[in-house]
């Protein structure tokens, strides 16, 4: 079982209101998670847990959440599962980030929460 946060801006000072009216104001709605992806089955998407994972496993991403509603993987730490965080984020939707009422790419920082299904 995966749980996921919703994504949080990596440079904070970025967070502006949003405003998204007639006429438009400058502003930047944050990207989040599609209804649904909060939290992911390991099974429903075949992915390698391993076996002996008996306690919580943490992993902080960065990502980019694209202009069209999906994730680019960058980096996870620990870097020891680069390659499921890299999976993960390949199966997630987000509603993208808006800046000036656009929607733009943008840099995210997500925790991804995994347990065994024993757990």
């Amino acid at each position: 079982m995966v749980a996921l946060s919703q994504p949080k801006l990596s440079d904070p000072d970025r967070q502006r209101p949003t405003e998204c009216g007639d006429p438009s104001k400058l502003s930047t709605k944050l990207a989040k998670l599609k209804p649904g992806y909060e939290q992911l089955n390991s099974d429903d998407y075949q992915w390698q847990l391993d076996s002996n994972l008996n306690q919580l496993l943490v992993l902080e991403v960065v990502l980019i959440v694209k202009s069209d509603g999906t994730g680019k993987f960058e980096s996870a730490t620990p870097s020891s599962h680069n390659q499921l965080a890299e999976k993960i984020i390949q199966e997630l939707k987000f509603e993208p980030t808006e800046s000036d009422c656009k929607p733009v790419d943008q840099l995210y920082n997500l925790t991804l929460t995994i347990r065994s299904q024993g757990n």
